[in-house]
């Protein structure tokens, strides 16, 4: 699954887009799909996939609620 900021490049990161259709639909499922995975396969996506700029921040966010 991509990362948000990938998958919806013109939704900035504090947009009502992650809170309302598309977005937090995305959102909801990448939540669930960061979740799933191992504790190894976590880290190397999250290393694959950097935060940029105005992200920084979300994988602790995510990690610190998580979905289940």
């Amino acid at each position: 699954m991509l990362a948000p900021w990938i998958a919806f490049p013109d939704i900035a990161r504090h947009s009502i887009g992650w809170r309302l259709g598309d977005g937090a639909d995305y959102l909801d499922e990448f939540h669930r799909m960061l979740d799933t995975l191992s504790a190894q396969d976590r880290c190397r996506y999250e290393t694959d996939h950097p935060e940029p700029g105005d992200w920084i921040g979300l994988y602790a966010f995510l990690r610190e609620r998580p979905w289940s």
